[in-house]
C-alpha cells in the first residue's frame, strides 16, 4: 500500500495596531488584509471575505485550467464575477447568526468555440475538484453558478 503525501501551504502575518495585517507568502510581496474605512479599516486591501472570494475565482480559473488541457477544451479567456452575501449581524456579534457567507454567486465568461455540452463538462469537473468551491459548499453556503460562453 503506497501512503499518500500530503501537501502543506503555510503563510505568516503581522497585525499591525488597528485591524490591518500584513501577510507573507512564499517569496512574493507582502500585501495587507484590512476593513474599508467605514468598517475602522485603513482600506489598504481587501478584507478576508473579499479574499474569500478572489480565491474561489482564482481557484476556479487553475482548475478550469487544468480540467480543460485533459478534456481537451480549448478557450481564449476565462473572466468571473463573484458575489457573496452574508447577514453582518453575526459578524458583530450576535448569536446563532451564520459569521459567513449565506449565499455566493460565481459567473464565469468564458471565450471559446466548444459547444454547451463541452463547457457543461468543464464545469461540472471544475466544481467537482475546485477546493475552495467545494469548501464552501461543505460549509452549507448556497453556490449558484454559470458558465456563460463568449466568442
Amino acid at each position: 500500500m503506497t501512503e499518500t503525501k500530503l501537501s502543506k501551504l503555510r503563510i505568516t502575518g503581522q497585525s499591525h495596531q488597528g485591524i490591518t495585517t500584513t501577510v507573507k507568502v512564499r517569496n512574493l510581496p507582502e500585501f495587507f488584509v484590512d476593513e474599508s474605512e467605514r468598517m475602522g479599516g485603513d482600506n489598504k486591501g481587501p478584507n478576508p471575505l473579499e479574499y474569500l472570494l478572489s480565491s474561489l475565482a482564482g481557484c476556479t480559473s487553475i482548475i478550469a485550467y487544468y480540467v480543460a488541457e485533459q478534456q481537451g477544451l480549448s478557450y481564449r479567456g476565462l473572466t468571473f464575477t463573484v458575489e457573496g452575501t452574508f447577514d453582518p449581524r453575526g459578524f458583530a456579534g450576535e448569536d446563532d447568526i451564520r459569521t459567513y457567507f449565506q449565499e455566493v454567486t460565481l459567473i464565469n465568461h468564458i471565450e471559446t468555440d466548444e459547444t454547451d455540452e463541452a463547457i457543461e463538462k468543464l464545469a461540472a469537473e471544475v466544481e467537482r475538484r475546485c477546493p475552495v468551491y467545494n469548501l464552501m459548499l461543505d460549509a452549507g453556503v448556497d453556490m449558484s453558478t454559470q458558465w456563460i460562453r463568449t466568442n
